[in-house]
């Protein structure tokens, strides 16, 4: 397992769950074998395979994140977002999502993208331009 991801989860102030449970879920995600990396913010970690994203949240504010990108996938008008689904691991609940190449913000965008958080935007595998965090 990651000693970054250890690092995180243990230095978190306030979890949404007991680390022990976190502890178990970023093992069953690391133990999948195809992991390429980790990537982290303030609230959430990103488990990065090749064709999905698990983000795994720290904190309340990584929970309603997570909410909220469910939510914006869900909705019919705003910013296309990367298609993802809430999940349940161990009653850690974590959010699925496909996995997208990011863009460089000197790219040509829509000014749509450029409204996004730091412009993280990218291409799905279709080639179909979405953001993939809020």
């Amino acid at each position: 397992m990651s000693s970054e991801l250890l690092r995180l989860i243990f230095a978190t102030e306030q979890p949404t769950s007991d680390v022990e449970t976190y502890l178990a879920v970023a093992e069953s995600l690391f133990d999948e074998g195809e992991c390429e990396g980790v990537a982290h913010g303030n609230s959430r970690v990103a488990v990065i395979y090749p064709r999905y994203v698990i983000k795994l949240p720290l904190t309340e504010a990584g929970r309603r994140a997570n909410r909220a990108e469910a939510a914006m996938f869900d909705a019919v008008d705003g910013i296309p977002m990367a298609q993802c689904r809430l999940m349940d691991m161990r009653g850690v609940e974590v959010l699925w999502m496909e996995y997208v190449e990011p863009v460089a913000a000197s790219d040509e965008l829509p000014p749509w993208a450029l409204g996004v958080d730091e412009v993280q935007v990218g291409y799905t595998a279709e080639g179909l331009l979405v953001a993939y965090d809020l």
